[in-house]
């Protein structure tokens, strides 16, 4: 019996140092798919990869940040960021630096940089600091990418907005939008001049909502009845009051939206004021008349 103890003894002994050997062995799998998981997932997210040691100063750098920049990661490490900055300092920096020394985390930082053959990138930096057991600071682990292509996109956009604003204010037109439920969104600025009536009239009301006794009904109508139809309108003419009660012509055209899959989002209009051609016009036939 002795001997059978034992040998159930050693049995299970065996038996549970190849279970543990098994479970450290699918430990170890699982720590390397969430390895490989978050290597992944990095690399999908940023483009180069920098840490900080507990001096701030810059102990590593990702290969492909030479890839991309053409940069050397060399003239970087040992530096701190004030040290690469220089007499180049910029007071976008302020915050950024006052983050670091306060050793909190920092989420897309956007900053610019002049390469070595004088173009400029723009780069969008995160990182989080890190900290021991004990919890004193070791440093940081960030992230970069470039992101040039965009910032350019965005100056491009930008500019075309500023020409479309100019030039609306240059002439005599408004702009206006509204939603698929035909309720007004937006009205340019140019309106509230032209007019004489805040915009913010306008917005969350349907052109019928807006109508009052004075407006002639049935002048509205075909352009009322084209908008929920869902089709364009042009060289719409009706003659409306201004705020101070002088009459004024106007004329509207617009065009409806739809999205991507074809569903219907609302219109895009412009509105003249035709006054004085309206008033030319009628002095004229007066003239002929006479």
């Amino acid at each position: 019996l002795a001997d059978d103890d034992a040998a159930a003894m050693f049995f299970r002994l065996v038996v549970e140092r190849i279970a543990a050997r098994h479970r450290e062995s699918a430990l170890a799998i699982a720590h390397q798919q969430s390895e490989r998981r978050f290597q992944d997932f990095a690399i999908a997210s940023a483009d180069w990869f920098w840490e900080m040691d507990a001096e701030l100063r810059i102990v590593h750098i990702s290969e492909n940040f030479e890839q991309l920049t053409g940069l050397s990661r060399e003239y970087y490490y040992g530096k701190t960021r004030e040290e690469l900055l220089g007499n180049n300092f910029d007071p976008v920096w302020d915050d950024f630096l006052d983050t670091l020394r306060q050793h909190q985390p920092f989420r897309d930082f956007v900053r610019s940089d002049t390469l070595e053959d004088g173009r400029l990138i723009w780069v969008r930096s995160s990182g989080v600091p890190v900290f021991d057991g004990a919890g004193a600071f070791q440093g940081y682990h960030c992230s970069a990418a470039d992101i040039t292509e965009q910032k350019k996109a965005e100056e491009a956009l930008r500019r075309s907005e500023k020409r479309f604003h100019d030039f609306a204010e240059a002439s005599g037109d408004w702009f206006w939008e509204v939603d698929a439920d035909l309720r007004f969104t937006w009205v340019s600025e140019s309106f509230e001049r032209i007019k004489g009536l805040p915009v913010e009239r306008y917005y969350g009301s349907t052109r019928e909502d807006l109508l009052d006794d004075g407006d002639d009904r049935e002048t509205w109508a075909p352009v009322l009845r084209a908008m929920r139809n869902r089709q364009p309108f042009r060289d719409f003419i009706r003659p409306e009051r201004s705020a101070d009660g002088e009459l004024i012509w106007l004329r509207s055209s617009g065009t409806p939206l739809f999205d991507r899959v074809g569903r219907f989002a609302g219109y895009r209009s412009t509105t003249t004021d035709v006054s004085l051609e309206i008033r030319t016009g009628h002095h004229l036939r007066d003239i002929e008349d006479r």
